[in-house]
């Protein structure tokens, strides 16, 4: 047998004997992940199936002000990166699934700024969409200057030129001088919302999103002068990413239940209450 799994694993799939490797080997991983750390993937998925039930509701309610139009965009965004996480951490790429998990930490950052103060959430999140439309001129003006066709991204771009500017000319003059959305970046936005302690997490996670010097071990070992690469699918990280995606994902539907009403209160102190690390339902 492979000396990367066990025979009782082996026996489970010798009937994809003529299935290839990489297949089989996804497929072994799988089996393996979902028997020791089941428990986690069982009630990440339940909270993906209160995420869409809520989902449900909300489609039956009217459009709203932008505030509210605003955190359905965020909501549903968080949810897509969220069962993302997931599935990278069924399949065994934990690593690649922290990255995710630090979107996922920037969305809720965003979503409690936004909803910090009712008497400035209209405030903050105009200047969130103006920004961006300021960044779409930037970005457009980039654009142009490329000699190259840049894979077609210039023509699809240069079709939206007057919409664009047409866009950016009504900007206020103070969103056109502005460096970005705040002008205190995430790491004052997550003192201001509490989440102090998050961001340093944040910044740890940011190593792996940008590939820098201090995540290659993870990667790659030295053995008697040669360099060994370990890539492809294993068990590191995956614990993180289960416990802090759950821990963001259900801080965000905590926020949605709240702005819109969803009567998912009980149900989401009972995730709380079951979920948590080192607790008696999940335990690693």
């Amino acid at each position: 047998m492979n000396s990367w799994i066990g025979d009782e694993m082996a026996e489970e799939t010798k009937q994809f004997k003529n299935t290839p490797e990489l297949y089989v080997r996804e497929l072994h991983w799988r089996i393996a992940l979902h028997r020791e750390y089941g428990a986690y993937f069982k009630k990440n998925d339940e909270l993906l199936g209160l995420a869409d039930r809520m989902r449900k509701k909300l489609h039956k309610r009217e459009v709203g002000d932008i505030s509210r139009v605003t955190l359905h965009y965020l909501f549903a965004k968080s949810r897509d990166t969220y069962q993302s996480i997931q599935i990278l951490c069924k399949t065994g790429f934990g690593r690649d699934a922290l990255i995710l998990v630090r979107s996922l930490l920037e969305n809720l950052i965003t979503i409690l700024y936004m909803f910090q103060n009712k008497e400035k959430t209209e405030e903050r999140i105009t200047e969130w969409i103006q920004c961006d439309l300021r960044e779409r001129k930037i970005l457009l003006d980039t654009i142009e200057r490329q000699s190259s066709d840049f894979f077609k991204i210039k023509r699809k771009w240069l079709r939206k030129k007057r919409e664009i500017r047409k866009s950016y000319e009504q900007l206020p003059e103070k969103i056109k001088k502005k460096q970005g959305w705040v002008n205190k970046g995430y790491e004052q936005l997550a003192r201001e919302v509490g989440l102090k302690e998050e961001y340093i997490y944040y910044r740890t996670l940011s190593s792996l999103a940008h590939s820098t010097s201090a995540s290659a071990k993870g990667y790659m070992r030295i053995d008697k002068n040669r360099v060994v690469i370990q890539a492809g699918p294993g068990r590191k990280s995956i614990p993180d990413a289960l416990v802090f995606s759950h821990r963001y994902f259900l801080m965000i539907l905590d926020q949605v239940n709240s702005v819109f009403d969803l009567d998912e209160k009980e149900n989401i102190a009972e995730h709380k209450r079951l979920y948590s690390i080192g607790g008696k339902d999940c335990q690693l």
